[in-house]
């Protein structure tokens, strides 16, 4: 089974990935764009409860491979669980836009941390010195997906997706275009 949610999160974290490069497409272009203006639009309406998902699967998942299968979570990733726990529970709970400023400071804390700890796998001799737990290293992740998912690119995925929501949904309406 361990596989097979492996593989099931492993794939989420690239959806969320195209989805990510979807929302960035659309802020670039703007709301000249009738696709961009859409695309903006749907993700505002709806912003919130997506990343009420994406935040509450990933919670789901790390409470899953520490309380099931019993990995044991790295400095970084309780840091990582600091930010995304909360930023689940305020999405769900509060669910209106004023909870854009909680949760993009969140998100926005979380990607670094994400990034240097997926950094630091793959590269670990740019791990801090002594910065890291023996028993549970940030330098040793649970497993390798695809030759390059983490536990620690997962969780960045999910941040930076809800980041980038949060940001779409502080976007104004776009214009009507009468063309």
């Amino acid at each position: 089974m361990t596989g097979s949610v492996i593989t099931f999160t492993a794939l989420l974290a690239l959806l969320t990935n195209v989805a990510s490069v979807a929302v960035v497409a659309a802020l670039v272009a703007g709301r000249g764009r009738h696709w961009a203006a859409s695309l903006l639009s749907a993700a505002g309406s709806e912003a919130i409860r997506l990343g009420a998902l994406v935040a509450g699967v990933a919670t789901a998942g790390s409470l899953y491979f520490s309380e099931v299968e019993h990995f044991v979570p790295c400095e970084l990733c309780w840091y990582q669980r600091i930010l995304m726990y909360p930023l689940a529970v305020i999405l769900v709970v509060r669910g209106d836009r004023g909870v854009r400023p909680y949760a993009l400071t969140l998100a926005v804390i979380g990607l670094p941390i994400s990034l240097y700890h997926n950094l630091i796998e793959h590269v670990p001799r740019l791990a801090a010195e002594g910065a890291c737990d023996l028993a549970a290293p940030c330098t040793a992740p649970w497993f390798w997906k695809f030759g390059f998912i983490t536990l620690a690119y997962e969780a960045g995925s999910a941040f930076l997706f809800v980041g980038l929501l949060m940001i779409a949904l502080g976007r104004p309406a776009p214009l009507e275009s009468h063309e």
